[in-house]
């Protein structure tokens, strides 16, 4: 009885370890799209992701999340300074 009731409270610890990473590289993704097509779309789009991606994650995946903030910020300030709006 013991074990199985060991068991299921292990069966119920679930590594959540890698929350937040996918969101977190989705934003460093979003990034360059800034420098290519639109700099307010695009860097507001990764700066959403990113602040997305820091409230689900774990954290020791907040970095990405956070890479992913100055990468939106660099690349749509770049973006905005050479206006590059292909579309």
């Amino acid at each position: 009885m013991k074990d199985s009731a060991s068991a299921a409270a292990n069966s119920a610890n679930i590594d959540n370890s890698t929350d937040g990473r996918l969101i977190g590289m989705l934003s460093i993704a979003a990034a360059p799209g800034a420098l290519i097509f639109n700099p307010a779309m695009f860097a507001l789009a990764a700066f959403a992701l990113a602040l997305f991606g820091l409230t689900v994650a774990a954290p020791a995946q907040r970095k990405w999340s956070l890479i992913g903030i100055a990468a939106g910020i660099v690349c749509g300030a770049i973006g905005h300074y050479f206006k590059t709006t292909l579309v």
